[in-house]
């Protein structure tokens, strides 16, 4: 069992560093001590050095040295180093921080895959990897995430949002009810009723039922009448014809009966039974979630309208006529009208 938990932090930890994350931009390592094996040359930018190497490798220049190379030649990891691998790990997955401390020996599993991943890069570069185009290309894409990534948190530092208990309450407040996922129980109005395509006939059944304690069911069987059980009827009830919808909504007493003329030649007789209050996911159980949420939006909106601002101080122009021309191609040409679609003979089934 502790072997498979090993296994899964050193997989995340690995995970952290194989997918193209913003993080390895962010890396405030060095370049490599002077005496490491490689191809990289000179010219290569500190960007790429970062995302080349593992976060925590080859700065090498404080701390007990923990991995080296070439028989002990090119030292690439010390306990700093793995101290800071660590740190940045647990940051990027603070599921995996109860997990680490519980369990002896999740150093030595995560050690091993700075290890592997020192290794890794090693290999790429002797082997010439990292100069081949595609390498490039796949490096400059990330190169390209990582910086949209990071101009875009430096400019929400730059214009926080602050949103209050009160704004989180509020919104609760007014889409609980048409949020699906903050409803618990729509309830609604308890009915049924019988339906008639004659007014006489209607006010016939209506006139035996309209007395609340009477048997509604017994007196439509007596009459051989289908009675139609409508449910809890709620303002989502769109299987519920809307006149008698809006009727049984409008009800405030409980029992209560009353003939309803849909149309013409269309009515009702209905009967009101009771009305269940709706019930909600608990305000503190989704507070978090609308609040984060909420910040999202603010930052949105707080984002357009800087960007607004700063679109006229920097004389931004922007070149409509393409989207127009665009659009204006796509249209039909008022003098060629639209050719009638061809009938084909419908394919045969092979037997």
């Amino acid at each position: 069992m502790q072997k498979q938990q090993y296994s899964l932090l050193v997989i995340a930890l690995a995970s952290l560093v194989m997918l193209p994350q913003c993080e390895w931009l962010e890396s405030k390592k060095s370049a490599e001590p002077a005496g490491a094996t490689g191809v990289e040359t000179q010219a290569s930018t500190a960007a790429v050095t970062a995302a080349r190497t593992p976060a925590g490798a080859g700065k090498g220049v404080d701390g007990e040295v923990l991995i080296t190379m070439y028989d002990a030649k090119v030292p690439k990891a010390t306990a700093n180093d793995f101290k800071e691998y660590i740190d940045e790990f647990l940051e990027a997955q603070p599921q995996y921080k109860q997990v680490f401390e519980m369990m002896p020996g999740a150093e030595e599993q995560i050690f091993d895959g700075l290890k592997n991943e020192l290794v890794l890069a090693e290999w790429v570069e002797k082997n010439g990897i990292s100069k081949k185009p595609e390498y490039l290309k796949d490096e400059e894409k990330i190169k390209k995430f990582g910086r949209r990534s990071l101009n875009v948190k430096y400019f929400q530092e730059a214009y926080p949002v602050k949103v209050t208990d009160a704004d989180v309450r509020t919104y609760y407040d007014e889409n609980k009810s048409s949020i699906p996922q903050l409803m618990l129980a729509a309830g609604g109005v308890t009915a049924q009723g019988v339906m008639f395509e004659d007014k006489a006939a209607a006010q016939t059944f209506y006139d035996k039922v309209k007395d609340t304690k009477t048997n509604f069911e017994a007196v439509a069987k007596e009459s051989n009448l289908s009675v139609k059980d409508f449910g809890e009827v709620n303002n989502q009830s769109f299987n519920v014809d809307g006149v008698i919808r809006k009727k049984l909504l409008d009800f405030k007493k409980f029992p209560s009966v009353e003939l309803v003329e849909i149309n013409e030649k269309s009515f009702a007789v209905i009967k009101a039974t009771g009305k269940k209050e709706p019930q909600y996911v608990p305000f503190e159980d989704v507070k978090s979630g609308i609040e984060n949420m909420l910040k999202q939006q603010k930052i949105a909106e707080a984002l357009n309208k800087e960007l607004d601002k700063l679109a006229q101080e920097y004389k931004v122009v922007v070149n409509k006529d393409f989207f127009d021309r665009k659009k204006k191609a796509a249209m039909p040409k008022a003098s060629e009208p639209e050719e009638a679609p061809v009938k084909t003979a419908a394919p045969m089934r092979s037997m």
